[in-house]
């Protein structure tokens, strides 16, 4: 598939991962913009989608952004943290410089990065690491720990293992807001007018965030509050 131009009225394929994206995408959705499919994906299959040319543009981990010099990075706007995020969670058995094995969800290459440095470097701990989907009960069974981001992430809870929240445990080491996910397409793709647009609606999106739960958190089956 060939890249759109916003300037010529084509369709722009936009990916947005997850709940936690939808304030930066919500001006596109209520009401719908007639040149714009939003496509809800996993941040891993997202930057894949990206690079096939499969979507203009996409919220993709920040690390592949940094991976893929052939991608573009729209400044200013992204998933970012100062703190607790309540969607990156790692459920622990054992005290995190202990653990011997952690399974890492699959849907996120930034997540799964973020656990590997916090673990080496606040903790000296050197697990193995296994890649799986994101069933915590399956996760815990196979390994000491276990990292579920996004929409699961949200949802996720048990009984018995406690998790600490990666954003902020990230703060709480470093002092610094962590980020994410980051806007990311072909070069020059942004500077047809549709960086300009996505700006705007990640202005719009957090006086927008009532409407959005109300539509959105029952659907995905995640608590309002």
């Amino acid at each position: 598939m060939s890249i759109s131009n916003p300037s010529t009225g084509s369709i722009i394929r936009l990916g947005a991962p997850y709940f936690n994206a939808r304030p930066l995408v919500w001006s596109f959705v209520e009401p719908p913009s007639p040149d714009v499919v939003l496509v809800e994906e996993t941040p891993a299959r997202l930057a894949d989608s990206l690079r096939a040319g499969r979507l203009d543009a996409a919220l993709i981990s920040s690390v592949e952004a940094y991976r893929d010099e052939s991608l573009e990075v729209l400044p200013g706007v992204g998933v970012t943290s100062r703190g607790p995020v309540w969607s990156i969670k790692l459920f622990h058995k054992k005290p995190l410089a202990e653990v011997t094995s952690v399974a890492l969800d699959t849907s996120s290459r930034t997540s799964s990065a973020l656990t590997r440095v916090l673990l080496a470097q606040r903790y000296g701990n050197h697990p193995e690491w296994v890649h799986l989907l994101p069933d915590l009960d399956a996760m815990l069974e196979a390994c000491d720990a276990a990292l579920l981001i996004g929409d699961p992430g949200l949802r996720a809870a048990h009984p018995t293992v406690p998790y600490v929240d990666l954003g902020a445990e990230w703060f709480a080491w470093t002092g610094l807001p962590f980020v994410f996910a980051v806007w990311a397409a072909r070069p020059g793709f942004f500077e047809g007018g549709f960086g300009a647009r996505l700006r705007r609606a990640a202005e719009e999106g957090p006086s927008r965030v009532d409407a959005i739960v109300a539509d959105e958190a029952p659907r995905r089956g995640i608590p309002p509050a």
